[in-house]
């Protein structure tokens, strides 16, 4: 799809971007020729020597960990041409960091989003192949063959039935084992039994009654399932974070004889950017791991502890959005919402105006974007009853659909149903 080719456009464009500023930094540091100490033992007795001109790998490690504000220590600079560049390094590190991780926090966001839709999207294919309105519902016909085909939703009916799910466990066992016909006979037994003794589906089933049965039928194991799914990309991120942070201790313990505790607090303190504990001896093979770890562990951590923050702000954001969509409505708040819209609403408030105070309620929407959708719906030219055909909604744009069909190099059929 071309939004999927942009996306991946977009992920390489941002890589090259991050490579060129770590090249860019380890070849100067290399060509500057800052100095460093090292010490050697020769007869018992420590050695001191300066040595002028840092290996690629040494200059590799300085040009991460210092564009990522770690300062592990260990090499400084000892020219002010260095030190002017690491004030341009540590400037622009920062913004490319920041960038790549805003976009792949975003596109982590947008995959969980799709996640999170793909119930309805397969409520919404069903409704399409038997050529039903979703939100206006599913006849019985219509509801017994989207349980047989989806049978996830036929498990959440029969615990609205049994209320155990041990007993559904059974029930469904059973079901798999038939053929497609004596499966068609067991939903609509379940669908009766639904009707007689619950009172349901006496008319027809909307989506929102299937995904509340969803909701409802979830034990403990469903619903951590569920927020794993929810949280997909704080659990991703986190696992990966996990496995930096092992390879970390792990590398502290092999090249520098840390105790398990000290090389976590070597990965954490670096990952964190804190610093806190610098590797133990300036060999090459040390510099070009902890460089290559650094600068993608860095970024995981930052992602992690985005999306551990978003999760905590979202259920916080969610729980006071409900607590106030509960909240009786209040005259004031309705003649608040009168004097916004600058129009009068009689002693009964009717849907439209009722979905315009809970909007005005919560903040999601202000005066200037509801008169905007009023002028524009009035454009429509309502009938006496005040409503427009669907039709002259769907074609607004239709001269723009048909510029696009007769630029593209195929034929695209573009049906309304």
């Amino acid at each position: 799809a071309p939004s999927t080719v942009g996306a991946m456009q977009n992920r390489i464009k941002v890589a090259i971007a991050v490579l060129i500023w770590t090249v860019a930094g380890s070849i100067f540091y290399f060509l500057v020729g800052n100095c460093y100490s090292s010490s050697t033992c020769s007869n018992g007795v420590d050695v001191s020597s300066e040595n002028c001109g840092w290996t690629f790998p040494q200059s590799f490690y300085y040009s991460v960990q210092t564009g990522l504000s770690i300062g592990f220590g260990l090499l400084s600079e000892t020219k002010d041409i260095s030190r002017l560049y690491s004030i341009l390094h540590i400037c622009t590190g920062a913004s490319f960091i920041a960038g790549a991780l805003g976009f792949f926090a975003s596109a982590a966001l947008e995959r969980q989003t799709n996640s999170h839709a793909k119930r309805e999207g397969d409520l919404a294919r069903f409704a399409r192949s038997v050529h039903t309105d979703l939100y206006e519902g599913f006849s019985m016909n219509q509801l017994r063959d989207l349980y047989v085909t989806y049978p996830q939703y036929l498990a959440d009916l029969y615990y609205k039935l049994e209320k155990n799910h041990q007993k559904v466990d059974e029930l469904m066992v059973e079901f798999y084992q038939r053929p497609r016909k004596e499966q068609e006979d067991l939903t609509t037994e379940a669908l009766r039994r639904a009707r007689s003794e619950l009172g349901l589906f006496s008319e027809k089933a909307t989506m929102d009654d299937i995904m509340s049965m969803h909701r409802e039928s979830r034990k403990l194991t469903r619903r951590l399932t569920r927020w794993v799914e929810k949280n997909s990309s704080l659990m991703y991120a986190g696992s990966a974070l996990l496995v930096w942070i092992l390879a970390g201790a792990i590398f502290g313990m092999a090249a520098c004889e840390y105790s398990f505790i000290t090389g976590v607090y070597f990965a954490v303190a670096g990952l964190s950017t804190a610093g806190l504990q610098a590797i133990c001896e300036a060999t090459d093979a040390n510099m070009l791991f902890v460089g290559f770890w650094a600068l993608t562990g860095v970024p995981i951590m930052g992602l992690t502890l985005g999306f551990f923050a978003n999760v905590l702000v979202d259920d916080y954001i969610e729980r006071q959005a409900s607590e106030k969509m509960h909240q009786r409505i209040k005259a004031a708040e309705i003649n608040f919402a009168k004097h916004l819209l600058n129009h009068s609403m009689g002693d009964k408030v009717n849907v439209s105006e009722y979905i315009e105070i809970q909007l005005l309620r919560l903040g999601n929407v202000d005066r200037e974007t509801l008169e905007m959708l009023k002028e524009k719906f009035e454009s429509f030219q309502p009938d006496e009853n005040g409503t427009v055909s669907k039709q002259a909604v769907v074609t607004e744009h239709q001269h723009k659909i048909d510029a696009h069909k007769n630029a593209g190099p195929k034929d695209v059929a573009i049906g309304v149903s």
